[in-house]
């Protein structure tokens, strides 16, 4: 078999060689298998400085692979690989013929940690199933800049306002560093506390959630994580910064991280504080709610205890105090009229967390590993709030006008446990895997309310309710979760599996209510229909059976799952017997194909239960507001969602472009909808029924990226379409709702070598909704955004930019449209030697235009509400990086 890839290239050597230019023809295989290796990423480097020229192939499927039109010189050839050592050709000359290569044999390397393999080779980017790396020094950011920065370089990313990060439109879930947790899922604290600086290599990984509902069986791979590898020379450093900032306003920000990375150990300390909304972290900083006073601070560790034990933890303290004042309107629709709401609202929001996260990986053997993973979560909140608000019909006469003062304190403390054993037997493909998973959630909280509203009738009288209220409750939520699975070869590439996860939730509510409607100055009575004790459980139990089949690209799965479901509960002591219980019979389907090393395709068909919540069963009634009573229903059925995915990859290494293609569509069957009543008076009135049928929700979205010339700017286009269809029930009319968003980002980037760097990002979102119960009520608004970041270079190592934003929306009322421009300037001067030290200079909203407008669209209302912000302000700040 070897022989065969070398008689097709003499073969095709006549044929080859009449093209124009030099070409380099050949072969790479395992050097320990000597199978062919597909997806090998090859780069053309120029003879005499080893200088990159741009000409990029991977090897095909039988591991060959072909350079073409090569101009006369001596050249070598760069080999990467996901897992296995880089090589270098020795010295090619190339002239008009076509050189033949002789077998590259690469070498295997690196290990197998948490399922994530970690790669020390250096390559400007490779493809390997489902990870995609990437070389940090393909993108010239600073040292000192943030991993933020860095990932807003690569194609598909997005870093949105609040921090969250997606590829392709998907939110990353979990960022680690060299396979490693690095603070959980806080993903925002590694982006900001990581410099690009120590980073050689990003990959992103799709794959099966480690916490997903069923371990085995067909899965989606819907969770997509990032691991960062550290640079080598950068191992046994202390790396990080220390700044200090104070301005206008009162305004001030601290921060402080620090890091050391070795080849089996990291440690990472981080401290933040700022009433400045993390501005300094973030250039934008627009349209964020409130004003906050935000302090954090936090330690990561993990280790390598030797060959078969690692273990790493984190802990974070979080306490913030935000003050928030709004206005808020909102059109409720009914069967033929519209019922508005309007209500000016403040409060302050004061909060503290404590979070801790520990994981234990055991390889008990070669075939055998245990995981442990436990965390726990202390979080506590104090919150004052008032509204002024008030209700009207369609001509305009108030039939309610109201004030309501609110002070609530809360404690949730949370505990889990994740034990999973898999186990490898010496016949490939078998395995056996089991998981039991533990979680107590404890909500302690009361609240004391006091409201005067006044009613208007039809006949123009007016009355006059008071609310004035005491409440106390204790929730408790335990989730037990025990699941197995089993998958055995049954012949040629054909793999049998069998799986059972078995779920049991219970919940209990004790909640007590004192006062009543009269204007009293004591409140010690209980109200009898505000107070009680429910308990809630729920038991699922899913068996499933999948065939599996991998032939060379095509890997697809073929199964079925039975899905029974039983809810029953009590009432103040007396027990409710059985409410509810469904079996169902779901089948799912996967396949994968690889059509060549550039391109896949991704199919996957299934459907899931979802299950009612404690709230959604809860008969105790509930007061939400003055004006709104809610009441659960523990007769719910489960909801079953279908979902179909389709998705297309392709990658370009040699033009480092990209084309991601996806489309989601899902089915609901008996969604759980709050059916709402609102009488004369304004009174709205909530309970969750299940409606069968008409939910359908369908999404198609593309990225494509590309550089616009070899050295010149890159491009980036994401197009999305969505298409919903929804019911809702209101005063017992059913209401059939069409949504249509249509979106459109771009973004361009160049950096003129170090003089300087440009981003710029535009998106544009159009929305129609149509309800059927109104005539004409097509409504249609518009979202769209500018945004630059821009920085400059300057002799004496001085940088001008910033960054500004242009914000339009339109299609709401004159007090909720926007067309602002905001412009954050800066100025900014390295100092000593290697740069370590920064002094800024910034300015945030300059033309002090800032504001936070933003447009709820639910099933029976739309909501628009405008929030205050952080108003202008000037910072002066020094940072000291560690490097």
């Amino acid at each position: 078999m070897k022989l065969v890839p070398s008689l097709l290239v003499f073969l095709l050597l006549p044929f080859l060689g009449v093209a124009q230019g030099g070409r380099i023809y050949g072969s790479v295989l395992d050097s320990l298998t000597r199978k062919p290796l597909y997806g090998v990423s090859l780069s053309l480097l120029y003879g005499t400085d080893s200088s990159n020229t741009g000409n990029m192939v991977l090897s095909s499927a039988d591991g060959t692979f072909l350079f073409s039109n090569i101009k006369k010189g001596y050249y070598n050839i760069y080999l990467s690989y996901i897992g296995y050592h880089a090589f270098i050709t020795e010295r090619i000359k190339v002239d008009t013929t076509i050189y033949l290569v002789k077998d590259i044999l690469l070498s295997p390397k690196g290990i197998n940690l948490s399922q994530i393999e970690i790669i020390g080779t250096k390559s400007a980017i490779a493809i390997k199933k489902d990870t995609i790396e990437f070389d940090a020094g393909m993108f010239k950011v600073q040292e000192t800049a943030s991993l933020e920065t860095l990932l807003k370089r690569i194609p598909g990313a997005e870093i949105t306002s609040d921090g969250s990060i997606k590829i392709n439109g998907e939110v990353v879930k979990n960022i680690m560093v060299d396979g490693h947790a690095f603070f959980g899922t806080n993903t925002k604290i590694s982006t900001q506390n990581l410099l690009s600086g120590i980073i050689d290599k990003i990959q992103i990984i799709d794959r099966v959630p480690e916490n997903s509902d069923q371990p085995g069986g067909i899965n989606e791979k819907s969770e997509k994580v990032i691991n960062i590898t550290i640079k080598k020379d950068h191992y046994k450093r202390i790396n990080g910064l220390l700044g200090l900032g104070g301005g206008t306003e009162s305004t001030f920000a601290a921060k402080a991280s620090l890091n050391r990375f070795t080849e089996g150990q990291q440690v990472a300390v981080i401290g933040n504080s700022n009433n400045i909304n993390g501005f300094m972290d973030n250039m934008d900083g627009s349209g964020v709610d409130g004003k906050s006073l935000v302090t954090n601070a936090g330690t990561n560790f993990s280790q390598n205890i030797n060959n078969k034990v690692a273990f790493s933890g984190s802990y974070l303290f979080n306490q913030g105090r935000t003050s928030v004042n709004s206005i808020l309107s909102r059109q409720n629709l009914l069967e033929d009229s519209i019922f508005y709401n309007k209500s000016q609202n403040s409060g302050n929001r004061n909060t503290m967390a404590h979070a801790i996260d520990l994981n234990l990986i055991i390889n008990i053997d070669s075939l055998s590993t245990l995981k442990v993973n436990g965390g726990g979560n202390i979080a506590t909140s104090n919150n004052n709030a008032s509204s002024d608000y008030s209700s009207f019909a369609e001509n305009y006469i108030p039939t309610n006008v109201g004030k309501s003062f609110q002070r609530s304190q809360s404690q949730n403390d949370i505990f889990s446990l994740i034990l999973s054993y898999q186990r490898k037997f010496s016949t490939k493909g078998q395995t056996i895997q089991t998981k039991f998973s533990f979680k107590n959630s404890i909500n302690n909280g009361n609240s004391s309310d006091y409201a005067t509203t006044t009613y208007n009738n039809s006949s123009g009288l007016s009355t006059i309710d008071t609310l004035n209220q005491i409440t106390a409750d204790i929730g408790i939520e335990k989730n037990y979760q025990l699941s197995i699975y089993y998958e055995q070869p049954i012949f040629n590439s054909w793999l049998l599996g069998l799986s059972n996860n078995l779920i049991f939730i219970s919940n209990s509510v004790d909640k007590k209510v004192y006062g009543n409607n009269l204007i009293k100055t004591d409140i010690d009575n209980l109200v009898d229909s505000l107070s009680g004790k429910i308990i809630n459980n729920q038991i699922t139990n899913i068996s499933s059976m999948y065939i599996r089949n991998k032939l060379g690209k095509l890997d697809y799965n073929i199964g079925l799952n039975l899905v029974s479901y039983m809810q029953y509960g009590g009432l103040n002591g007396a027990a409710m017997g059985l409410q509810n219980k469904a079996i169902k019979i779901n089948p799912e389907f996967s396949l994968s194909y690889l059509l060549n090393a550039t391109k896949s395709l991704n199919i996957f068909y299934g459907s899931k239960i979802q299950s009612p919540n404690a709230n959604m069963l809860n008969t105790i009634q509930e007061v939400i507001s003055p004006t709104m009573v809610a009441v659960g229903d523990p007769s719910l059925r489960p909801v079953r969602n279908e979902t179909l995915k389709l998705s297309f990859r392709y990658i370009a290494p040699n033009r480092v472009s990209s084309l991601f293609l996806n489309s989601v569509t899902n089915i609901l069957h008996d969604n759980i909808i709050s059916a709402t009543s609102i009488d004369t008076l304004g009174r709205f009135f909530v309970k969750p029924v299940n409606i069968k049928s008409g939910f359908f929700s369908t999404s198609t979205s593309a990225s494509y990226s590309m550089p616009l010339s070899k050295k010149g700017p890159t491009l980036s286009l994401s197009t999305s379409l969505n298409y919903k269809k929804g019911v809702s029930l209101t005063n017992e009319n059913l209401i059939n709702i069409k949504y249509y968003i249509l979106s459109q980002g771009v973004i361009v980037h160049y950096a003129y070598k170090s003089v300087f760097d440009i981003s710029l990002y535009g998106h544009a979102n159009y929305n129609m909704i149509k309800y059927s119960n109104q005539a004409n009520s097509l409504t249609k608004f518009g979202d769209y955004s500018m945004l630059g970041d821009l920085t400059f270079n300057l002799p004496f190592r001085v940088s001008v930019g910033g960054h500004f934003s242009y914000l339009l929306n339109n299609g709401r009322g004159d007090t909720y449209n926007t067309n602002n421009l905001i412009l954050n300037p800066q100025i900014s001067k390295q100092l000593f030697r290697n740069s370590r030290g920064l002094i800024k200079f910034q300015a945030f909203d300059l033309l002090g235009v800032n504001n936070s407008n933003k447009r709820v669209i639910e099933s029976n209302y739309i909501e628009d509400s405008m929030t205050n912000v952080l108003e202008r302000f000037y910072l002066i700040s020094f940072t000291y990086f560690l490097k």
